[in-house]
């Protein structure tokens, strides 16, 4: 099921965080405006230019869950002190996405239902379409992939009331993946084919790469990898002339993957340390980890002990305790093969050790 988590991401990301302007208005304390606005830089996608130095700069000042959460209880103090319901339906809405960072599901959940409750004695159509679709993404994170399912075709019909064509094109490709999580791939064709067909209608290139992007996970979850290879191309060329770098990245990611499930060792490590370039680039530590962690698997399939190791050894390195855990217990997991494989038992078994204790916190 993790494959399928980049889509939804994308699809959550264009469509999560609503303008407010219009809940501020009769308000003009400069205190309100601020808070909001440092939400939105705080809790907003990485831009795809590199004009981000104003987001870094709220980052060191703002940047940690904690103070968040205190931004927003204020907020819900205040809007209760003035009978604000639009306030306090936005600040529990910010609660929920802080929580969600921090993989905090349960907690990420409950405010985004408070909000959503809101939303809905408020009758705000959008704002309800909005919710469903991160509690969607919120369950999805939490292996519930059912529930997820459930709520983005919640969210899909609340955006079928608004008529807005771009979102219900990106609900649809929600659902598609919300299908494959489960198993149900010729639904999820089914659905994601009318998700691309809408996005080509509209002529919405980032929403046309998302599809694609979607398209090959579905053929990837039927070991069509040949067709996720094309479906991957496409989406390529849509990505670059949209200019979305961190996506262009994840393409060439998910490139070397269906190379390497067909065997084809060099093409993947071409794509892999095309994403390694590009991740070095852009400063993603995220990305360049699984990168390197990536050619590392490969160089080990060519039987390229001493490559394999020093790829594996900078993936762990690179990363972060809170970023991507799971790759690092992946990598870690490959160490222990390769010293295996050489004979050497003891440092196989710290490394499997290691993955081991990474595998359980997981857990």
């Amino acid at each position: 099921m993790k494959r399928f988590w980049p889509i939804i991401i994308v699809s959550f990301w264009c469509t999560y965080l609503a303008p407010i302007n219009s809940y501020a208005q009769g308000y003009s304390k400069k205190w309100f405006d601020s808070l909001f606005q440092n939400f939105q830089i705080l809790l907003a996608p990485p831009p795809a230019s590199p004009a981000k130095g104003n987001r870094d700069e709220v980052r060191k000042q703002l940047g940690n869950p904690t103070l968040v959460r205190q931004y927003a209880l204020q907020a819900i103090e205040l809007a209760d002190q003035m009978n604000m319901p639009p306030l306090k339906a936005m600040a529990h809405k910010y609660l929920g996405t802080s929580y969600y960072f921090e993989r905090k599901y349960t907690e990420a959940a409950n405010h985004l239902n408070l909000a959503l409750d809101l939303f809905r004695s408020m009758g705000d159509t959008l704002e309800i379409a909005i919710i469903h679709t991160s509690l969607g993404l919120t369950a999805f994170n939490a292996l519930q992939p059912q529930k997820a399912l459930d709520e983005y075709k919640a969210s899909l019909y609340w955006h079928e009331q608004s008529g807005d064509s771009t979102a219900i094109a990106s609900a649809l490709m929600n659902v598609a993946a919300g299908h494959a999580a489960i198993r149900q791939y010729d639904e999820a064709k089914r659905v994601g084919r009318q998700g691309y067909n809408l996005a080509c209608r509209l002529k919405d290139t980032a929403r046309m790469a998302d599809a694609c992007f979607v398209m090959h996970n579905l053929s990837m979850g039927n070991q069509e990898y040949s067709a996720a290879i094309t479906w991957l191309n496409k989406s390529l060329v849509f990505y670059e002339a949209a200019g979305m770098t961190n996506r262009v990245t994840d393409v060439y990611l998910a490139l070397g993957t269906a190379h390497k499930s067909l065997g084809n060792y060099s093409l993947a490590a071409k794509n892999y340390m095309q994403a390694l370039k590009l991740s070095e680039a852009t400063g993603n530590r995220n990305t360049m980890a699984i990168a390197q962690g990536n050619l590392g698997s490969i160089y080990a399939l060519l039987q390229n002990f001493d490559a394999a190791l020093d790829m594996y050894k900078a993936s762990i390195g690179g990363r972060s305790e809170d970023l991507a855990p799971i790759n690092s217990a992946l990598s870690f997991e490959g160490i222990g093969v390769l010293y295996q494989t050489q004979g050497n038992y003891e440092k196989a078994m710290d490394a499997f050790t290691q993955s081991l204790k990474l595998f359980n916190k997981l857990a």
